[in-house]
């Protein structure tokens, strides 16, 4: 009888939104059409080979791949910055259709390295228990050197809402307001004259 092991390395991985630097973007800035957004991985455990696939959903749908097997679309750029990888996606006008669009979800996988040394030690169920020459019970290791190792990622990023991006004045009234008041003020004062 084969056990089978299924063994996940998420957790020696960390994603999240990053700046240029590869540094954590903390700000919770809402992201507006057309802005970079970008998605860093790095690990202190093990080493990253690069993205094996990123792909952009929203709402639960698969709107855009910004990776697919390890190259990147037109739209995205890949680069290494010490021991973090790094993507930048240009967010297009697919992700505003909606007034108050859905957050985007940044869903990924990078290849893993383990040959900085590291040994994975996975213990089996009882069921793979061994008898020693004498007797004693040894649990058996599993390393399997021949799969590629990889581990996967979700990063949200939230979108701007409609009628956020509106500019305010120092005074505290949107410019739109002001500009319309304008315009009411000199369609008044042309119809004087004209008069």
């Amino acid at each position: 009888e084969t056990d089978e092991v299924v063994v996940s390395y998420d957790e020696y991985i960390t994603a999240f939104l990053c700046d240029e630097n590869g540094e954590e973007d903390t700000s919770g800035i809402p992201f507006s059409q057309n802005d970079a957004m970008m998605v860093c991985v790095k690990s202190t455990e093990v080493d990253i080979d690069g993205f094996n696939f990123v792909h952009l959903y929203q709402g639960g749908e698969k709107k855009f791949s910004a990776i697919n097997d390890g190259l990147p679309s037109i739209l995205t750029e890949i680069k290494r910055i010490n021991s973090t990888y790094q993507t930048k996606v240009q967010l297009l006008a697919l992700f505003f259709k909606e007034d108050n669009p859905a957050n985007v979800n940044a869903v990924g996988e990078v290849r893993l390295n383990f040959s900085n040394g590291r040994r994975l030690a996975v213990t089996l169920p009882l069921s793979s228990v061994l008898q020693g020459d004498h007797g004693e019970k040894i649990h058996r290791n599993v390393q399997d050197d021949k799969e590629e190792k990889t581990s996967a990622f979700n990063v949200n990023a939230v979108l701007e809402k409609s009628g956020s991006h509106m500019k305010v004045d120092s005074g505290g009234v949107p410019i739109v307001q002001l500009a319309s008041s304008l315009l009411l003020f000199l369609g008044g004062i042309l119809i004087i004259f004209a008069a």
